[in-house]
């Protein structure tokens, strides 16, 4: 079975309903992780090492979010930014 990582970026889960739901319905499978990033990193502080290490260990990741002006609530742009900062750093070698 597939390790599925569901990074959840939606900046108010408490006052959604579509996605609310989705997370809710995810919850309940076996194979499913979910991160909800505003719960995890209320003060935009993403730890990009303990999320780079749970990323290598998906088979697949779902990036689950509202869209806002077509694009990415704040606290997901700031994962990705720390993401793939952080793994091109890595990939050159740079500390």
């Amino acid at each position: 079975m597939k390790k599925i990582i569901v990074l959840s970026g939606h900046p108010n889960m408490e006052n959604s309903t579509a996605n609310k739901t989705v997370v809710e319905v995810l919850e309940k499978e076996h194979n499913v992780a979910i991160t909800k990033l505003m719960g995890e990193y209320p003060n935009y502080e993403i730890d990009a090492e303990k999320e780079i290490n749970n990323l290598l260990e998906a088979d697949v990741i779902v990036l689950q979010f509202p869209f806002h002006w077509y694009g990415v609530p704040a606290i997901l742009k700031m994962w990705i930014d720390s993401i793939t900062t952080r793994w091109f750093m890595v990939q050159i070698k740079v500390t």
